[in-house]
């Protein structure tokens, strides 16, 4: 007997609905709905520019500057 959606979502930790799309997507497509990156809202920063803005904050606070937005805009 195949498992119910309620079962596999019990079984595997998953949410109903996730169970469901990916049924649904199984049976459209003959693949998984997984999740990909060209759906998320795109970074504004990459990981080097992260990192630079991160050590000017920690810098800032270093030397007793408070960090506000306005300093690190």
């Amino acid at each position: 007997k195949p498992l119910s959606i309620r079962e596999a979502a019990d079984r595997f930790k998953a949410s109903k609905s996730a169970i469901s799309r990916h049924l649904k997507s199984m049976k459209l497509y003959g693949k998984p709905d997984f999740s990909d990156n060209s759906r998320r809202q795109p970074r504004n920063l990459n990981k080097s520019e992260e990192r630079a803005i991160t050590a000017y904050i920690i810098w800032l606070e270093r030397v007793g500057f408070p960090c506000n937005q306005l300093l690190i805009e």
